[in-house]
């Protein structure tokens, strides 16, 4: 089912517990601007029907957008959750759209740019 509960087993692994288990979910692409391809959406919803709340296909123009639409921070948010951690914080924000706080290689590569900046995340064990 992917990152979340990959890392999740491996500290479990490790001697964590999930009652001790905290996540935060940092900024990253929102749902009006990470489009993805329909082979994306397929494969997410061959893996799990319910996968279909994670997708949306955003009106312009009165018209839906042409591709599907991904909404990875819910999509992260899910899984933890249904992982049983203790808890779960965040930040919700969007890293193309908000370009004097953060960077974004799909706004980059939109924008034409050269190069883009970096962002970390990061795991703890203690």
């Amino acid at each position: 089912d992917g990152v979340t509960d990959a890392t999740i087993e491996a500290m479990l692994r490790l001697g964590a517990r999930r009652d001790r288990i905290v996540a935060a979910v940092g900024p990253c692409i929102g749902l009006r601007a990470y489009e993805v391809g329909e082979e994306f959406e397929t494969r997410f919803l061959a893996h799990h029907p319910a996968n279909y709340q994670f997708f949306e296909r955003p009106k312009k123009d009165g018209k839906p957008a042409p591709k599907p639409h991904f909404d990875l921070s819910a999509y992260v948010v899910t899984r933890l959750r249904l992982s049983r951690i203790a808890r779960i914080d965040g930040l919700e924000a969007c890293t193309f759209t908000n370009d004097s706080e953060f960077f974004s290689f799909r706004r980059s590569r939109t924008l034409g740019q050269p190069d883009y900046g970096r962002q970390i995340s990061a795991i703890v064990l203690r």
